[in-house]
């Protein structure tokens, strides 16, 4: 938000950034509408505030109660009405939103002791949990969102007072205050209240949200799992079966008025996602439709031969943005540019015209991948379910000499252990490492030691989506953190069913891992592998390691710019892999390498062909 002069009056001024939903909602100036906009948002402004009536979000006070009111309880700038077009195909499709400055609340914020404000919502490793058991149960998916969702939240417990927007508001007098009742947009403590809301109206229907990851709802009759729901804000995504099932979605659609047109399943839209389920259950991710609305940065050709020059400004905000961008695609379904989008948020501070046209590269290698790449997970056997972490490093590449890591966290069967299996990848990263390591190895079991809490952890959520956590955990009190409870030394946990498997190309780290007599050199690197030593030497069975060879790493693209990502893209195809070397692969790169090198020559002659003429 920023905040300029309007005459004698400050009024608050709200530029929107394109949202998960629809990148077109940039809000438009009034100043600027024609006729028919300026009938059709006047309309969309009534509808608005019709729905904060109808939801008792709001109470008017008149002019004569309104002069009483304390000051300190009145927001200093006036509410305002952010107007956006959500239509398609140059059709107008106006839609208002009443916001208030509720940054500007007396009150300390929560980290320094004042009212919650948080709210969860569902990670990645939730969503791609409740894909994978969906397409290993044949569930439907299914999703919905919810209208005024702010507006159905629960009470305030604060009396905050604002001012109607300078163009007034239908049926309320002029001099008027306005006490916000519930969650009204903008009022920092409003994402908090929805979220009480939901949340009870899911337990009242018999859900039960982890006590692991907040935002994923479980419902389960006589401790057989019957439904997931993940929420995430007014989006929910849900899947199920059985006559428990439907009717508790039945009563939760009931109560949040759920109409028809706001159910889908089967193929949908959630979060930036394009979701489509096949009949085997098989479920395809894609962010075709996002990408399709990020559009490069402009660059001069004058300012492109500047390669080194520093980025001014408003290029760096431009890049900044772009990245952005880039990184929910990255994060969300393609990890092949993880790593490009990682190595540009690192260059930021030192930015050059050179990254410029890097992310512009980028964003075209994304463009050109979702073409033909989706995220798959498919039906595995849940009984036999393997957690499987790919890690592995490079050192000192990054700027200051800082070096980069690379996981992948796989869900298989216990298949995988011996050979090649068919696999979903449920979390992924390539992040900077954030401390400085002096070699290798130090980089690599960093890497390790990270990929394993990863791994242990979506196990740990895995098991209490599927039993609940009453059946792999001890009666314990409550205030007992739960960090606690997972430690093996703690005495809380019975025995956990499910493997662990820890996948590593250093062959160093790998003796280190496997010989409890052995001590690095460097001794930060055995604190870093403390936890991982002592599961394997405390439970062989359940927790092993693999050393793979290098030309069989998942995420080596994940640490370093590759143009040869042949082991990735197989798997991104297939979803099969293989903690030993594939002999398939070997065939694929020398086809890759062959193709790349014709496309080379094609260029170079028809670049030779353009210069003669």
């Amino acid at each position: 938000m920023s905040y300029q002069p309007h005459g004698a009056e400050e009024i608050n001024v709200l530029k929107l950034k394109p949202t998960q939903k629809s990148k077109k909602g940039r809000e438009l100036d009034a100043k600027f509408f024609d006729e028919e906009e300026k009938e059709a948002f006047l309309k969309s402004d009534e509808d608005q505030w019709h729905k904060h009536m109808a939801h008792k979000a709001v109470t008017v006070i008149p002019p004569e109660l309104a002069a009483k009111v304390p000051k300190h309880k009145i927001l200093p700038i006036a509410s305002r009405f952010v107007r956006t077009d959500k239509g398609e195909k140059g059709i107008l499709k106006a839609s208002s939103r009443l916001v208030v400055p509720g940054h500007l609340q007396d009150g300390a914020p929560q980290e320094e002791g004042g009212e919650r404000t948080d709210a969860p919502t569902v990670p990645q490793l939730g969503l791609h949990l409740a894909m994978t058991i969906a397409a290993s149960s044949k569930w439907r998916l299914k999703t919905f969102d919810v209208s005024s969702a702010f507006l159905r939240g629960d009470a305030m417990d604060a009396d905050v007072y604002f001012r109607p927007p300078r163009e007034g508001l239908p049926g309320v007098p002029e001099g008027s205050l306005i006490k916000a009742e519930k969650g009204v947009f903008g009022l920092r403590v409003a994402p908090r209240l929805w979220y009480k809301k939901a949340k009870s109206v899911l337990e009242s229907a018999g859900w039960t949200q982890l006590a692991s990851l907040p935002g994923v709802f479980v419902l389960r009759i006589g401790n057989v799992l019957k439904g997931i729901l993940v929420l995430h804000v007014d989006d929910a995504l849900h899947c199920g079966e059985g006559k428990e099932y439907e009717e508790a979605m039945e009563q939760i659609l009931e109560a949040f008025e759920i109409p028809e047109d706001k159910k889908k399943e089967g193929n949908f839209s959630f979060l930036g996602r394009q979701i489509d389920q096949h009949q085997d259950g098989t479920v395809h991710v894609t962010m075709r439709n996002y990408l399709d609305e990020v559009k490069p940065i402009f660059i001069t050709k004058a300012r492109r031969s500047a390669n080194d020059s520093t980025v001014t400004g408003p290029e760096k905000t431009e890049l900044m943005s772009l990245v952005g961008q880039l990184a929910w695609v990255a994060r969300e379904s393609l990890p092949q540019v993880a790593f490009d989008v990682s190595d540009l948020q690192q260059r930021f501070n030192v930015a050059t015209v050179a990254e410029l046209v890097r992310a512009n590269t980028v964003l075209r290698q994304a463009k050109k991948l979702v073409l033909t790449n989706v995220l798959k997970f498919i039906p595995i056997d849940l009984s036999k379910a393997t957690f499987i972490s790919v890690t592995d490093a490079s050192f000192a590449g990054q700027p200051k000499g800082s070096s980069q890591m690379g996981l992948a966290v796989l869900m298989a069967t216990d298949k995988i252990l011996d050979g090649s299996d068919t696999a979903n990848m449920i979390e992924w990263a390539s992040k900077k490492i954030h401390r400085v390591v002096k070699s290798t190895l130090a980089a690599e079991a960093a890497a390790m030691s990270y990929g394993f809490d990863r791994t242990f952890f979506a196990r740990e959520v895995f098991t209490e989506i599927m039993f609940g956590r009453d059946r792999k955990w001890r009666d314990v009190p409550p205030v007992i953190p739960l960090a606690l409870q997972l430690t093996a030394e703690s005495g809380l946990t019975q025995d956990l069913s499910f493997p662990v498997g820890m996948a590593t190309d250093c062959k160093s780290l790998y003796d280190v891992c496997i010989r409890p007599t052995s001590m690095p050199t460097e001794k930060r690197v055995t604190l870093d592998l403390l936890d991982v030593r002592h599961h394997l030497d405390q439970h062989p069975k359940m927790y092993q390691v693999r050393w793979i060879p290098t030309t069989a790493m998942l995420v080596d693209a994940l640490t370093k710019h590759l143009p040869d990502q042949t082991v990735l893209e197989n798997f991104m195809k297939d979803n099969v892999y293989s903690l030993r070397e594939d002999p398939r692969l070997e065939e694929i790169r020398i086809k890759a390498r062959a193709d790349r090198k014709e496309r080379a020559k094609t260029k170079a002659k028809a670049k030779a062909e353009t210069s003669s003429r």
